[in-house]
């Protein structure tokens, strides 16, 4: 006799920590401004086991990432899914706030009534690699890539649901790549007498000590990864390219050191 196929699971085993993201306004903003597309349906809930689940799969959420949210009476969610999978879910019950698995068992055992709901697909990334970005400088550019590439894959892991040791190796990664990154950036400098390198040091220095601060702190668990530090990296690593970066790479061409490309 053939033993049963194992049904796939569709809540992450580490929902109840990575939940939290959706506490933060701020976070849920910038997921809705990051979205490619929403659509908005009505259904029923009956308020049977599984409805949740069933929901999911009929809603075609299998591949890529999505914000769910859901208004039934006196209940409004967010869910995060990904790949069909949810991966953070908080609910809202009569000005109670339920998160994690105890917001997943409420919407699919006992929610039930009409509900409208929404679903934004996310985009798979906070910032694209741009040609506005290069500095002329192949190797340089390449390293910005992979920078810009380590701030996305720590977006995508949180969204995704990974464990924390997950998120931790990204850091670790981001981090000691950084501090790669500047020292080729600060040899350049010496190599060809930029004048304005000290003050690119001084900015290079303030950022390695806020991220190597971050990283210890979300080791120790004094620091949770939310959207105000993944847009920090973000920002800076963008404003620091676009800006001081560009300046080098602009005074390097004037120098003749380089070509545009």
């Amino acid at each position: 006799m053939t033993a049963p196929v194992a049904e796939r699971p569709y809540v992450t085993a580490n929902i109840a920590q990575n939940s939290q993201i959706l506490a933060d306004d701020a976070f849920l903003n910038q997921l809705m401004s990051a979205t490619e597309n929403v659509r908005r349906l009505e259904t029923r809930l009956s308020g049977t086991h599984g409805q949740l689940r069933d929901l999911i799969r009929s809603l075609g959420l299998e591949t890529g990432f999505y914000l769910v949210l859901v208004e039934l009476g006196n209940i409004s969610a967010r869910i995060l899914v990904h790949n069909g999978i949810i991966t953070a879910a908080e609910a809202a019950v009569e000005g109670q706030r339920l998160s994690g698995p105890n917001a997943v068992k409420l919407l699919d055992d006992e929610a039930s009534g009409e509900a409208v709901i929404a679903i934004a697909r996310l985009r798979p990334y906070l910032y694209q690699w741009s040609p506005k970005m290069t500095v002329y400088v192949k190797g340089i550019d390449l390293q910005h890539r992979q920078l810009v590439r380590a701030v996305n894959n720590l977006y995508l892991s949180l969204l995704s649901g990974k464990p924390r040791s997950v998120l931790q190796g990204i850091l670790d990664f981001l981090a000691e790549y950084t501090v790669f990154h500047f020292r080729s950036e600060e040899r350049f400098f010496e190599k060809h007498g930029y004048p304005r390198a000290e003050q690119h040091r001084l900015e290079h220095r303030k950022f390695v000590e806020r991220i190597e601060d971050f990283r210890m702190k979300y080791r120790t668990g004094e620091a949770r990864l939310n959207i105000d530090m993944l847009m920090f990296l973000a920002d800076w690593i963008r404003g620091h390219i676009m800006k001081s970066d560009k300046d080098y790479g602009e005074w390097l061409k004037r120098q003749g050191v380089v070509k545009t490309v």
